[in-house]
């Protein structure tokens, strides 16, 4: 008794898994809110807000291979859970953090010499609100 092949029976599924790689990759492509873009320099303190909801601020500072950073960001609105993170200037996240009202880290050694970037935000990304960035 010969049967009959299961694959001729299933609709094809390859059009909509397709279909929906790609709106997941557009979404996961979409940019946060634009926020502040700043250069900081050693020592520098910034004073700012993330104006709304999902904002997020960068600000950009020179590092030098072995550099030691400490990152303090500090808020002024109860509401905001600053969130801080290091970035490489190849685009990777170095380290992060966030917190109820100071979140800070020291990196202890900076791999390359280059632009780092410093991303700033709200832990949820539904709150906005003023910080200080140290």
């Amino acid at each position: 008794m010969m049967l009959p092949d299961s694959r001729a029976r299933r609709p094809a599924r390859w059009p909509l898994l397709a279909a929906l790689l790609s709106a997941a990759l557009l979404v996961s492509a979409l940019p946060s809110r634009a926020g502040t873009r700043a250069t900081m320099t050693y020592g520098d303190t910034q004073v700012a807000d993330l104006a709304a909801a999902g904002e997020v601020d960068e600000y950009t500072f020179d590092g030098v291979a072995g550099d030691v950073v400490l990152i303090r960001l500090a808020e002024f609105t109860t509401s905001l859970e600053p969130r801080v993170a290091l970035v490489h200037p190849n685009a990777t996240v170095l380290q992060s953090t966030w917190s109820y009202d100071l979140a800070e880290f020291t990196y202890a050694s900076l791999p390359v010499t280059g632009t780092y970037t410093i991303r700033v935000s709200d832990f949820g990304a539904d709150d906005s609100g003023g910080y200080a960035l140290h």
